[in-house]
């Protein structure tokens, strides 16, 4: 199990960094969160997903959390652990990424689009 964190903002302004534990597998989150838990989280981010995926339908646009999941899984791995321990580097990175994935989405409908400059991808 690994510990994430993620800054919480309250109207635009940081009130406080949330800590959380990063679960490698489920035989793990089931020990820490027991099965009851572990389902109503599961059922939670179920339908947070979904009507995520229908105003994406609707919009015809990725939700910016599809998109950091997205940009998540084509992450570089060997990247990401050269960056370890360096929160803002890897959350610039990540934003490199989630920018070429609405690039591409934009060009895919069309639209204009701006390259992503070299030094937001490394």
């Amino acid at each position: 199990m690994q510990q994430g964190s993620k800054e919480v903002k309250s109207q635009g302004k940081v009130v406080g960094t949330a800590e959380f534990p990063i679960y490698d597998t489920v035989d793990e989150a089931v020990a820490e969160l027991g099965e009851n838990t572990l389902l109503s989280y599961v059922n939670a981010q179920v339908k947070t997903t979904r009507a995520n995926q229908l105003r994406q339908a609707v919009s015809g646009k990725p939700s910016k959390a599809s998109l950091m999941m997205e940009a998540m899984s084509i992450a570089d791995p060997s990247v990401l652990q050269e960056m370890a321990g360096d929160t803002a580097r890897i959350r610039d990175y990540i934003e490199g990424l989630v920018k070429e994935l609405e690039n591409k989405q934009q060009a895919l409908a069309g639209e204009v689009t701006s390259p992503a400059e070299d030094d937001d991808l490394q």
